[in-house]
C-alpha cells in the first residue's frame, strides 16, 4: 500500500506510516539494561536488539524510573480532564 501527499507543486510518493511502539518490550528491556550497565553503546545494543535508537536514548536517559515503568507506560500526554464521579458534580 502507498500513501500519495500533494505537496506544494511536487507530487511525493511514499509507503504507508509505520505503526507505533512495533518493538519487542523485552527487547528494549534488555537494551536499557545494557546500555545503563556499559556493557554496550547505543549503536550495538539497537542493532542487537533490534529497537529504536531514539526510544531506547530516551529511556536510558529516565534513570530515575525503573525499566518495568519506563517500557510499560503509556504513549502521549497525560489527561487533564476528569470525568464527573456523580451528577451533582456534573450540574454544578
Amino acid at each position: 500500500m502507498e500513501v500519495t501527499n500533494i505537496i506544494g507543486k511536487f507530487l511525493i510518493s511514499s509507503p504507508y506510516m509505520p505503526k507505533r511502539k512495533l518493538w519487542d518490550p523485552e527487547a528494549m528491556k534488555k537494551a536499557v539494561e545494557a546500555v545503563r550497565a556499559k556493557e554496550m553503546g547505543y549503536k550495538k545494543a539497537v542493532k542487537l536488539f533490534n529497537v529504536p535508537r531514539a526510544t531506547l536514548k530516551d529511556y536510558v536517559k529516565k534513570a530515575d524510573k525503573s525499566i518495568e515503568d519506563i517500557v510499560s507506560g503509556k504513549m502521549g500526554r497525560a489527561t487533564h480532564f476528569h470525568k464527573p464521579k456523580n451528577k451533582q458534580a456534573k450540574n454544578g
